[in-house]
């Protein structure tokens, strides 16, 4: 009698969630599939051997990935970064800036235009008492990788406006915006612009 036997790899899923598909390049659902050799006889699996591993599969693309893609944020993720960057930005500068009023009605102003219409002054003094530049300097360089340039221009030029606020900027002003541009990855003339502008902007506000 002839028999035929064999080995086979055989996925299961084992949990589910959301992720970055870098396949699709949008937020997808996904499965963590454990892979397990087994044995087979006449094609039909009969004894299961040792686990060979766990992959990510995308829903969409069918794509599959190492565990280590769970990593990457997803856009919500992404999302809820940039705004708890721009506050700790803002109240960051307005401290720098020796905590003026001119500083803080234009911390406000900035949050506002971003599109958080709540925030307010006591807001900003929240965000002032958890504020700290190590943590602002790290979503900086967290986000320079996953925005555009654009964006980290306008995030850049919300806390130059703070720090422009009286019409010039404090030697330590300066110093953390240029810190902060380069933590967004952008470059030195990049920076000087952005901070030109918004100096302009400023004087041209205050008459």
């Amino acid at each position: 009698m002839f028999i035929m036997w064999g080995f086979k790899v055989i996925f299961r899923s084992i949990g589910e969630g959301e992720f970055h598909c870098p396949g699709c390049g949008v937020d997808r659902r996904y499965s963590l599939r454990k892979a397990r050799r087994w044995f087979t006889l006449f094609f039909i699996p009969v004894i299961p051997l040792k686990d060979v591993g766990s992959v990510i599969e995308c829903s969409g693309c069918h794509r599959r990935f190492s565990e280590e893609v769970l990593s990457l944020p997803t856009a919500n993720e992404t999302a809820d970064s940039i705004g708890f960057a721009r506050r700790a930005l803002a109240a960051h500068m307005v401290d720098v800036s020796d905590n003026t009023t001119v500083a803080r009605e234009a911390a406000v102003e900035v949050m506002r235009e971003s599109g958080m219409t709540y925030y307010s002054q006591s807001q900003l003094d929240i965000d002032r008492a958890t504020s700290d530049w190590e943590r602002v300097v790290s979503w900086a360089r967290h986000l320079g990788s996953r925005i555009s340039p654009a964006g980290s221009e306008t995030m850049m030029m919300g806390a130059a406006r703070v720090a422009a606020a009286d019409g010039v900027f404090t030697d330590a002003e300066r110093t953390k915006l240029v810190d902060l541009g380069s933590a967004f990855g952008l470059t030195p003339l990049h920076v000087e612009g952005i901070l030109t502008a918004a100096q302009a902007a400023a004087k041209h506000a205050n008459g």
